[in-house]
Order: C-alpha cells, then structure tokens, then sequence
C-alpha cells in the first residue's frame, strides 16, 4: 500500500515542480535499500517507477527543455559500445540486463540536463541529496547503538545502511561531505548552517561505523580536497576537531582495521585484501586478453571463474557474484578500452563542466567564496571515484547523479547571464563594497 503512495506523490509534485520531483525520485533512489528491506519486495522497482511517472509528466506537460546533442551523443556512443561488448561477450542475454541496470543512471542525466535550468535547481538538488544521505547516516548511527550490525562476528562488526554492503554504504556517505561544506559556508542564517554542520557529522561517523579502508581513504582525500580550497587557520582548528572527534568516538577494532591498509596484514585470519589482490591480478590478465570489446557487461565474474581452475572443477554459480573491487578494472575488463576510455571522457567532461560554473557566474561570489557549487559537486565526484579504485560501483545511481548535475551546469552556463551581469543581493552589497 505504502509503495503506490511514493508513485502518486511524485506524479502530484511533478505537476508542481519537476526539479523536486526529481530531488524526491533522487532521495528514494539513495535510501531504496533500507525501503527494500522495510517495505519488501513490492519496493524492488519502485525507482524505475517513479522515474517512469516522472518522465511521463514531464513529457506530457511539456515541463523540459531541449536535451543538447553533446549529451545525446555521449549516451547513444556508450549504450552502442556496451552492446556491442554485449554481442560479441560470453554471456550476451546477461549483458543486456547489466546495461538496462546502467541504463538508469544514463536516464538519471538526460533527465537532469533536461530539467536543470539555473544555478537555483543545481542546489537545489544538492540539498536533496544531502537530506537522503544523511538520513542513511541516521540510521549508521542507530545500528551502532542498538547493535543491529550488518556484520557481527565477535572482533568485527560493522554497520551499513544505504546498501547490503559496509563499503558500498561509506562510498555514498563520502559524496555527502563537500555537499555539507558547501552548505556550510554558504548558508546565512545560523540554523541552516548548524544542520548542515550536522550533516557532516552524521556523515563523517557513519563513515567510520563502516569500517570501511575504502571509505577512510576517501574520506581523507575529500577533507583534503575540502582544505587546500581554503586553507586558514580557522580551518586547520576546524579540521584538527573534526579529526580529534572522530579519534574518539570510532570503535577500537576500526583504527586496527585502518592499521592493515600500511601494514598489507589481514587480522583475524581475513583474507580480504589476498582475495582482493588475486582478483585484480587475474582482472589485468582478462583485460589483456579481451582489450578491443572485453568480455561484455556483468560478465566479470563469469571470465573469471572461465579462467581459473574453478572452471575445470565445475564451480561457477549463477548466484554467486564476483567482482573486480575496483570500478576502472571491471569497467575495461567488461566493456573493452573503447568503452573505458568513453567512460573517462564523460568524467573529464563533467569536471570541467563543474570548474566552468564557477568561473562564470556565481549567485553569491562574496558569501561563497572559493568553495563554491562546482566545486562541492566536483569533490563529491572525486571522493566516489577515489573509492572506486577499491569498489565496483559503476552502477550507482548517485554517482551518475553528481556526473548528470556536472553536464547539466554546462549548459546553465551557456544561457546564463555573466557574473557581472547579475544583480547583487542586498543582504552582500556591504560586503561586496557597493
């Protein structure tokens, strides 16, 4: 009963407002996991639901706007590329599943570059994604407390909350930082700031009540990012607090989880990181072999097991997922060095789509200052794909919601007015000397 709800609900605000239809299509889509387990299997494909009603409307009242060629040309290329992998890969019927599963995150930005008309919507849907992500880190924090651990064994236990998995789950966690910075700083009024430095706390723990090596390592990387944009000494204290509060609030097996990540020794008897090396190891074997088209989508795990001795013992289960941990790898294994090199134009495209918002307008140049919306959208970005070089997570839909918003800013631009060109807000006309 409760899933038509989410489907009658967007169909009325997109009648409304399509950009917070699709911010509300955005939230579903991060917390669908926790819906799944809630509302149980009527809840599997209420995503594509919502995104199937949401595009009806807008089509229907005609509440879009023109998609450029560019991002026409850059999906159809991908989806051609992926189909061919498909045809000539070992296991075609499996591939063209796989890219119906990537074709949610290609729908995810023509939607987006079709809807976002300003700088307005851009953060608009930043806010969206903030409020699921941290929602998800709500709940980190009650599994911790309660004890409801995703993986409870007597030395580890670990929680997760967006996705069945620790690592997937700190993967979302880490996009959601830049975003709470942003809001941070660009925030006036004293109560917004404070729940956005509340988000960012909720983030940073539900990060480390992961466990997650992947996810420390991006986390280190994106406060990085977050400092050298502008470094001060208020930051440093800032920063030393935030490094300080997490010191003492992680569970003490975390920090000798983390100790593994220098030391290259599993404890506990784990052979994650053998396991982890092993598949990499044959993945570079099996992107050697099949470098021009790969092996097709989703089939990874199938030329693994094909390649190995399991092949000769007969073990390869249909049920039995196996992947690269490591986004690049499975992609080039998969779709061939066409496809990944595809993959890293769209990447490349998007930053630089994001650097040149910034340049050339900002709403409020005086109160954002250097940390401006590009760049929050560009290190959230860049702290997913940092982790991707540990996980397989080339499907995820936030992901290619932050690439959908950095295509779209592009073309925000080119029917904007100049920086100059727009009025200065009065609450910034002291600051800005007018």
């Amino acid at each position: 009963m409760i899933t038509p709800l989410f489907v009658v609900a967007i169909l009325i605000i997109t009648c409304f407002s399509v950009v917070d239809a699709m911010g509300l299509w955005l939230v579903v889509m991060i917390l669908h996991g926790p819906l799944v387990d809630r509302l149980g299997p009527p809840a599997v494909h209420l995503p594509l639901q919502m995104g199937l009603c949401l595009a009806i409307v807008m089509l229907v009242r005609k509440k879009w706007q023109r998609i450029p060629f560019l991002i026409i040309a850059l999906v159809m290329v991908t989806v051609m590329l992926m189909s061919l992998s498909a045809l000539f890969g070992i296991d075609p019927e499996k591939s063209i599943q796989e890219i119906m599963n990537y074709g949610k995150g290609f729908l995810l930005i023509v939607m987006l570059v079709m809807v976002v008309r300003d700088e307005r919507d851009l953060k608009k849907l930043t806010i969206y994604c903030l409020a699921g992500l941290t929602v998800g880190a709500l709940m980190a924090v009650y599994q911790y407390k309660t004890g409801t651990f995703r993986i409870n064994t007597e030395m580890i236990k670990r929680v997760a909350t967006l996705r069945g998995d620790p690592n997937d789950t700190a993967l979302l966690f880490v996009s959601g930082l830049p975003l709470a910075v942003y809001w941070l700083k660009a925030s006036q009024r004293l109560v917004a700031r404070f729940i956005a430095g509340g988000c960012f706390a909720l983030l940073a723990l539900g990060i480390v009540l992961t466990g997650s090596r992947g996810g420390f390592l991006a986390l280190i990387f994106v406060l990085v990012l977050i400092y050298l944009r502008s470094p001060s000494v208020k930051t440093t204290m800032a920063g030393i607090v935030v490094v300080a509060a997490l010191a003492v609030m992680a569970p003490g097996s975390y920090w000798e989880r983390i100790g593994t990540i220098f030391t290259g020794r599993e404890i506990h008897q784990s052979a994650s990181m053998d396991n982890r090396r092993n598949l990499q190891q044959a993945g570079l074997k099996l992107a050697y072999e099949n470098l021009a088209l790969g092996v097709g989508p989703g089939n990874f795990g199938r030329a693994f097991f094909l390649s190995s001795n399991n092949a000769r013992m007969g073990n390869f289960n249909e049920n039995f997922s196996v992947v690269a941990h490591n986004m690049y790898l499975q992609f080039l294994v998969e779709n061939g060095i066409f496809g990944i090199i595809l993959f890293f134009v769209i990447i490349f495209r998007t930053f630089a789509s994001l650097r040149k918002i910034d340049k050339a307008h900002c709403l409020y140049p005086v109160r954002e200052g250097k940390f401006r919306i590009g760049y929050a959208i560009a290190v959230s970005l860049a702290g997913m794909l940092i982790s991707g070089l540990l996980l397989s997570q080339a499907k995820n839909s936030v992901l290619w919601f932050m690439i959908g918003l950095g295509l779209a800013a592009e073309f925000v631009i080119r029917k904007a007015p100049s920086r100059e060109e727009l009025p200065i807000p009065d609450d910034q006309r002291h600051e800005a000397g007018v």
